[in-house]
């Protein structure tokens, strides 16, 4: 048996944590100056209804830059906790789209990344749903990404539905044309050939692994070939992601070449640090902590 102790004082990459709600729900609480009657911190299947509206509200309370600080501040402080030194913190586009909050984003990240320089290389990637994306929405990402505001590019939603048109295939292609990288999320497609399709499509540098068709041979073949990595955070809001489907999956992938690693992602939702979803893998996934340390050192 590991326990959480094993891992916190393991020094290791965070590498997918939406950093606007990458903390304990006590913390949140404090910034927030208001509680949640509905919400339960222990819970691990919170409805995708509520999380929305969450994190709707949540965001109507950011009205400047000192609050937008302090919220990302809160993440990355119990990361350094958790002996995280380098972090890919996840930003929704949403903040870009907000007269009020697009002009506090930049000196937000230049503070935040200034204010823990010695201890957290801090990593922002921008989230954004290709459903909801129109020609300004994608002008205002290309700019964040080439300005080197934005590391990297998360694409999530139903990819596939938005192939065929043109905005979207535009704004893929200056991304490849500028080789940004890119990360995206399969959960809205629910079977392996609309994976792959995606997969194909998009050609990204990471993706998402827990909706993902891990044991399928042609994905792990699509992700060996193209070198994609895969990384797993402790969101089990889908009721087939146990820990222990989880790591069948991790398992399969690592068994097949293809190389994986471990985020936070939404801890505020899901209540699990990296060092606590290290010590499940241990404890209930049946990985030995020396494997465990390796998919936490990779980037």
């Amino acid at each position: 048996m590991t326990s959480v102790a094993d891992f916190i004082k393991l020094q290791k990459v965070d590498f997918h944590n939406y950093i606007q709600l990458g903390m304990s729900y006590p913390s949140f609480v404090t910034w927030a100056g208001y509680y949640i009657p509905e919400f339960d911190d222990k819970q691990k299947r919170l409805s995708k209804e509520f999380q929305d509206d969450f994190i709707s509200f949540a965001r109507l309370r950011i009205k400047n830059q000192k609050d937008m600080q302090n919220l990302f501040t809160l993440s990355l402080a119990e990361a350094k906790a958790d002996s995280v030194n380098h972090i890919y913190g996840v930003i929704n586009s949403t903040f870009l789209m907000s007269e009020e909050l697009s002009s506090c984003l930049e000196p937000c990240l230049l503070q935040i990344k200034k204010k823990f320089s010695n201890v957290l290389t801090v990593e922002p990637v921008l989230a954004c749903n290709p459903e909801n994306l129109s020609s300004t929405e994608a002008e205002l990402i290309l700019k964040a990404v080439n300005d080197k505001l934005m590391a990297e590019i998360f694409i999530f939603g139903n990819i596939n539905n938005k192939i065929t048109e043109t905005c979207f295939q535009d704004f893929m292609k200056e991304l490849n044309e500028n080789h940004i990288k890119k990360r995206i999320s399969l959960s809205s497609l629910k079977n392996p050939s609309l994976q792959l399709k995606a997969l194909s499509f998009c050609n990204p540098s990471s993706v998402f692994g827990n909706t993902l068709f891990a044991e399928e041979k042609e994905i792990t073949e699509f992700l060996k070939k193209n070198n994609v990595k895969v990384f797993f955070t402790p969101d089990f809001s889908e009721k087939e992601n146990s820990i222990e489907n989880l790591s069948r999956k991790i398992r399969c992938l690592l068994e097949n070449g293809v190389s994986v690693c471990l985020g936070s992602g939404l801890k505020l939702f899901y209540g699990s640090s990296l060092s606590q979803f290290s010590s499940e893998l241990c404890n209930k996934g049946g990985f030995s902590k020396k494997e465990v340390e390796s998919l936490l050192q990779s980037m």
